[in-house]
């Protein structure tokens, strides 16, 4: 995370937080005594109008019951360190990879906190939902640009060179975390309060890549007549696009430990920060498909034709060879059964909180979200092995919501 944004956090809530101090402390001054006349010692004592007391702004105590907190927030999220490589672009004979993010989505996050009666603690349960949902399309016709590194390295790209001239793709990452936990006020006094919490966790992380390499222009030999029959359709003789479809998910369960601070600055802003770790153990399932096509001539199917073969028969025919050449699919693919993993997430936040009435609180926080190792993408590759990459998935923005204690 950039030091720029939690310094930008902690500017803007002061900045809100700052009129309200200054609408609390401003109290109008009292005109300039004018020279008192000598007492009437006949005239009864005045008696001097007692000052106004300062609104409290404390939480209201507990009920014979106990007490509840409740509490919304939102924030756009931005996901790091979770990019798709789509392809790779070779420019002056360099290649460079092709990566996507994705765009920040506004999200809900919710909580909520029974209080024990006698100050025994608190059982509280908050759930986090973020879905980025993404498409891309990178279009050069005529310039085969784009090196198919996600495709099975067999017979793709217009002329089994593993180069398309386009590409669009489908992005689609979603993850959740339930959290049921105790907490208990480890300390308290004038100058900051510490809170810990322990309890079950629950997370689920998803990704689904859908990408499909183009040739949009592949400069094939006009497959018009007098060239072939009139019976030929030249379309048939396109391309057929070279698709990839990778999935990966991971549910699992596991414990989770979190120490929270408040530092009050005034009676009615506090700076809030925690952090929150957890253990999760739970299986990850993995699928990949990878769809691709040679030209061939009938009836010889098993057999690709090279670029030039291809063109050689398309230029000069005869019709009857040209109306003998067809594509012929490939499909590679791979489905991993539940295996058991390992995952831990991490979360940190800071910012400002402002006590609007008594139980009424409104805040605003910096948040980083960081899951890892949950789970992973399995691609076969020639030879009968197999290639593993491990999955993470990080979120940062900022949080603004508000609570109510009653």
């Amino acid at each position: 995370m950039k030091v720029t944004k939690w310094a930008v956090a902690l500017l803007c809530g002061m900045a809100l937080a700052l009129p309200v101090a200054a609408q609390d402390d401003a109290s109008p001054k009292d005109p300039s005594p004018e020279p008192s006349s000598p007492p009437d010692a006949s005239a009864e004592p005045s008696s001097k109008p007692p000052a106004p007391k300062r609104q409290d702004f404390r939480d209201p105590p507990l009920h014979r019951w106990g007490g509840m907190t409740v509490s919304v927030a939102a924030w756009e999220p931005t996901l790091v360190g979770a990019e798709e490589e789509l392809a790779t672009t070779y420019q002056n004979g360099i290649s460079h990879p092709l990566l996507e993010g994705s765009t920040a989505h506004i999200r809900e996050t919710v909580g909520v906190l029974y209080h024990l009666a006698n100050d025994f603690g608190s059982i509280g349960l908050s759930y986090d939902s973020i879905h980025q949902s993404d498409s891309a399309k990178y279009l050069t016709p005529g310039e085969f640009v784009f090196g198919e590194t996600r495709a099975y390295p067999d017979s793709i790209g217009a002329f089994d060179d593993g180069l398309a001239d386009g590409l669009s793709a489908k992005l689609d990452r979603k993850t959740r975390e339930f959290r049921l936990f105790y907490s208990r006020t480890a300390f308290e006094h004038s100058r900051a309060k510490g809170t810990w919490s322990a309890g079950y966790r629950q997370v689920s992380h998803s990704r689904e890549t859908a990408i499909s390499y183009l040739a949009i222009v592949p400069n094939l030999p006009p497959l018009i007549p007098p060239a072939v029959l009139d019976s030929a359709d030249p379309d048939r003789l396109k391309p057929v696009p070279d698709k990839v479809n990778q999935t990966a998910s991971f549910t699992g369960h596991g414990l989770g430990v979190s120490l929270d601070f408040e530092f009050p600055i005034h009676p009615r802003v506090s700076v809030i920060t925690g952090i929150s770790v957890g253990l999760i153990r739970g299986t990850a399932n993995s699928g990949y498909t990878s769809l691709s096509s040679y030209y061939f001539q009938a009836p010889d199917s098993d057999v690709p034709l090279t670029r030039d073969q291809l063109f050689t028969i398309l230029s000069n025919g005869p019709n009857d060879e040209i109306l003998k050449v067809d594509q012929q699919p490939v499909i590679h693919g791979l489905g991993q059964s539940p295996t058991a993993q390992s995952a831990e997430t991490l979360d940190v936040y800071v910012g400002l909180e402002v006590k609007v009435s008594p139980g009424l609180k409104v805040f605003g926080t910096l948040r980083d979200l960081y899951y890892a190792n949950v789970g992973e993408y399995v691609v076969p590759r020639p030879g009968s092995t197999n290639a593993r990459t491990p999955l993470s998935a990080g979120y940062e923005g900022y949080v603004i919501g508000l609570s109510w204690r009653f």
